[in-house]
């Protein structure tokens, strides 16, 4: 007459199928919009990986030529699960500062490190994105992951691995520009 323990009538398996797909898509929208638009171009990556491996085995007979484009595509991948499953266990560290200053390479000038001052306390960001510039005065938000070594030197923490960086812009440059 009744159920056994951990047994489901099969119109409820359904609903649970149904319903498993959503919380996975409410805990993506509940992440930082950086941290999506990272997940994003991870998992976009991973489909023009598997689009070269489509064009290839189309357009040449050799399938060996299709091991690089499935390794590229199952690294991106890879890396947007990691990422995903990281900000749904909330394993990362927020940082808020305001940008002091920059390191530039020596010979095309280029941005190789950040100077944030948080909380009273300076941080030095290497820095690999090539998106939007960073301005002196702006305010920097920075997610790290909470295995990420952080050093100290000089009374000044180094971080070299960070997962995403954002910025807004100072109030007072954006009146200069207007």
């Amino acid at each position: 007459p009744g159920c056994q323990t951990g047994s489901v009538p099969s119109e409820e398996k359904a609903d649970r199928s149904s319903v498993s797909e959503v919380p996975m898509l409410k805990s993506y929208k509940n992440f930082p919009p950086i941290l999506q638009k990272q997940i994003l171009m991870r998992l976009t990556g991973s489909v023009l990986g598997l689009f070269c491996v489509l064009v290839i085995l189309i357009s040449h007979s050799q399938w060996q030529l299709i091991f690089p484009g499935l390794v590229i595509s199952l690294s991106f991948f890879i890396s947007a699960s990691n990422l995903f499953f990281r900000c749904e266990e909330k394993r990362y560290i927020v940082i808020h500062g305001i940008c002091r200053g920059f390191e530039r390479t020596s010979v095309r000038k280029q941005i190789k490190a950040i100077y944030l001052e948080s909380d009273g306390k300076s941080v030095k960001v290497v820095y690999t994105y090539k998106g939007r510039p960073i301005k002196e005065g702006d305010q920097v938000t920075i997610y790290v992951a909470d295995t990420a070594s952080v050093y100290e030197v000089d009374g000044e923490y180094i971080i070299c691995s960070i997962l995403a960086i954002g910025r807004e812009q100072n109030s007072s440059a954006m009146q200069k520009a207007a």
